[in-house]
């Protein structure tokens, strides 16, 4: 089921990643999620509830770790961006390359 926000717009508009200027949209919804501002009140409110969702994740898990530096803004912006920061690293993507190799 999909979470939505205070102006009924999916919360994955909070994480989204930015949108090509020219890019097209197949739905009314995708073109709210892309064009939903990431500033004021409502925003606000939106990403501290997925900042929730996303401490509920990740506690007792290693990804923890990462969101745990920034906990005091309670911006589920700034979580996600800093899970992707991680996570998409070089020493990160090296090491499940040579995990994955070791699976063969």
């Amino acid at each position: 089921s999909i979470l939505h926000g205070v102006l009924e717009v999916p919360l994955v508009y909070v994480i989204r990643e930015q949108p090509a200027e020219d890019e097209e949209f197949e739905s009314f919804t995708e073109e709210c999620i892309a064009k939903c501002p990431l500033a004021g009140a409502y925003f606000e409110a939106d990403a501290r509830t997925v900042h929730q969702l996303i401490e509920s994740y990740t506690t007792g898990e290693n990804s923890e770790v990462w969101v745990k530096k920034i906990r005091r803004h309670q911006n589920g912006r700034m979580d996600m961006e800093a899970l992707r920061s991680h996570y998409r690293g070089e020493g990160n993507q090296s090491r499940r390359i040579t995990d994955a190799e070791t699976m063969r």
